[in-house]
Formats: C-alpha cells, sequence, structure tokens
C-alpha cells in the first residue's frame, strides 16, 4: 500500500505547530547504520541452519521484532526454530555489533546541538536493550539522552513500539503536542500515529517515503528542520 495513501488529516497538523519540547528517536537507520551487521548476521544464521530465505536479505527487513524477522525469513511459525535462529543471531551480532556499528555521518553533532537547544531526546527501538547500550556506550551518545528504551522491557503482550512509546511520554509527563518521533521505517510512523505523536522520516535510513511525508535527507536537516518550525 503507498504510504501516502493511509495518511490520517492529522498529519498534515505539524506545520501549525510550534512548542516541540521532546524529541524521541528510532535508533537503527536513523541514528546508527546497523545494516551491515545485522544483515551478516541474518545470513551467516540462515546458512548454518541450511535454511533458504523466503524473502530477500536486504535493508528492508530491518526494523520489526528479531523474532518477527527470523520467522519471516524462515517462513515459519515453529517455535523451536524461531528461537534457535534467534539464539544463533544473538550470539553472532553481540560478538560484532559495537565494532562494526557506526553513526550516520554528524549525528553527534545534531544530538549535541539540540540538547544545547534544550529539547529532551529520547530513544524507542525494537533493538534489545543490552545491544543498543553497548553501541551507545561505546559511540559516546549516552549523555544526550533523557531515556533509552527497548520494547523487548515492556511486558510480554505489550512489546509493540507504539505501546513503549506511550510508557515513556507517560513516564516522563510527556504530551503528545509537544513531540516529535524521527524513524526511518513504517512502524516508526504507525508507532508515532498510534499516541498522536508528529512524525518525521530519515530519510537516509532504510525506508522509502513519498509526500506528503515530510522525509529529512540528511542528520543534519533535523536543525534545519526545526529552526523552520520555529521561525
Amino acid at each position: 500500500m503507498p504510504y501516502d495513501s493511509i495518511i490520517p488529516t492529522r498529519f498534515l497538523r505539524f506545520t501549525l505547530r510550534m512548542t516541540i519540547k521532546h524529541i524521541l528517536f528510532d535508533f537503527d537507520g536513523t541514528l546508527i547504520d546497523s545494516a551491515p551487521c545485522i544483515l551478516n548476521c541474518y545470513q551467516q544464521v540462515l546458512d548454518e541452519l541450511a535454511i533458504t530465505p523466503a524473502v530477500p536479505v536486504t535493508s528492508e527487513i530491518i526494523g520489526p521484532p528479531l523474532q518477527d524477522t527470523v520467522a519471516m525469513l524462515a517462513a515459519t511459525e515453529d517455535e523451536v526454530l524461531i528461537a534457535e535462529m534467534a539464539a544463533r543471531f544473538k550470539q553472532c551480532y553481540d560478538q560484532r555489533v559495537v565494532a562494526e556499528t557506526p553513526t550516520y555521518e554528524c549525528v553527534g553533532q545534531v544530538l549535541s546541538e539540540l540538547k544545547l537547544r534544550g529539547y529532551e531526546l529520547y530513544i524507542a527501538t525494537n533493538k534489545r536493550y543490552l545491544p543498543t547500550m553497548a553501541v551507545i556506550n561505546h559511540l559516546n551518545l549516552g549523555d544526550y539522552f533523557t531515556a533509552i528504551g527497548a520494547v523487548e522491557q515492556m511486558p510480554l503482550g505489550q512489546q509493540k513500539k507504539g505501546l513503549l512509546i506511550r510508557y515513556l511520554m507517560e513516564q516522563h509527563d510527556i504530551d503528545a503536542a509537544d513531540a516529535l518521533y524521527i524513524g526511518d521505517k513504517m512502524d516508526d510512523y504507525q508507532a508515532a500515529d498510534f499516541n498522536a505523536v508528529d512524525f518525521v522520516a530519515a530519510g537516509w535510513g532504510y525506508g522509502e517515503w513519498q509526500a506528503p511525508f515530510i522525509a529529512l535527507n540528511v542528520p543534519q536537516d533535523i536543525v534545519r528542520f526545526l529552526d523552520g518550525e520555529h521561525g
């Protein structure tokens, strides 16, 4: 379904708003370029188990929770196989993620500038918490964020990005009218919309965007966009 066919009229209100205080970020494909490491590990798992992938192992599969992705790759509902694939992926990825995962160009400078301007910054990610923090600590990004949330930290049955964003909003007294979520995939937009939070696409990431979505070209455009938004 084309993205522009499911956009509610609420999306178009963004140009009228001038009260952004809280910026929430996706992680993979938004702040860090994790695709090479992730895809190499998925391919290694498939090779080890002699599984022919049901879908191409490309950046399009990055974003959903791990169990959903390996189930899709193997075209299976077998819980034992899904658990085995997930365990093998974790072992591969956790050994390689820190050394093989850079930020996108100028992300550190952008986060520093946003923090200096008084914005409260957050991460809401489908990535597991431990590798998320390993990368953040390695890249010295932790001090920029008020809170870092991973979907796996939510209770069973509530491990959805939309519910994670809602939890962060409740815990940090974030009004939807004062918030912006930045991510690179359609599920990021849907999670923001679930919470009535406006959304801007990280066009440098792994998704493809069409008008009337607002898609930025490089991380530095976040600051430029906010400058235009706030006059």
